[in-house]
């Protein structure tokens, strides 16, 4: 009897530990619990698969990433969000050119968010185009002041190009 307690409780253990919902999952951050759905990816919704390719894109595997931010856009998400992740994994992947597409569809879908233009000028900038960086960076600060990054990238951008009383009234 003692035995067939304690199977009861393993299972609902087990059941209770592997039944919460993605996102659920998500929401708390349990990005191993959602990789370990991949299986299970037929049977999602668009923002589902979603929530998993940003699991796999915290978890550092952007290939699975791109490929769940593909399967909800076949599905029908098309925000700037899915976008913009996977132009950041095509970034860290150095697929600079498919990442700057990314990027521009989401700044299309969002064009006055602030983090998705600096995107794009990290997307220049680890190509070392510099200028174009820039320019992209310079944009990004004309826009609704939401992400602080635009504003150092621009200063250290002529740091490196030693160009250093513009260095440093950007940075101050």
């Amino acid at each position: 009897m003692k035995q067939l307690s304690l199977l009861a409780l393993a299972v609902l253990l087990h059941s209770f530990s592997h039944g919460q919902s993605v996102t659920e999952l998500y929401n708390k951050k349990d990005f191993q619990g959602l990789v370990k759905l991949e299986s299970e990816a037929a049977n999602l919704s668009a923002e589902e698969l979603y929530m998993i390719g940003y699991a796999f894109f915290q978890t550092e595997n952007d290939n699975k990433a791109i490929e769940f931010y593909d399967k909800a856009m076949s599905k029908g998400l098309n925000n700037g969000s899915v976008h913009f992740y996977k132009g950041l994994s095509l970034r860290y992947l150095k697929k600079y050119d498919s990442a700057l597409t990314e990027i521009e569809k989401s700044l299309q879908l969002e064009p006055t968010n602030q983090e998705f233009m600096n995107e794009k000028g990290m997307v220049f900038y680890s190509q070392l185009n510099y200028d174009k960086a820039l320019e992209v960076f310079e944009l990004a600060k004309k826009l609704p002041n939401t992400f602080p990054e635009p504003y150092y990238w621009i200063a250290r951008i002529y740091h490196e190009k030693e160009d250093f009383n513009k260095a440093l009234i950007a940075y101050y």
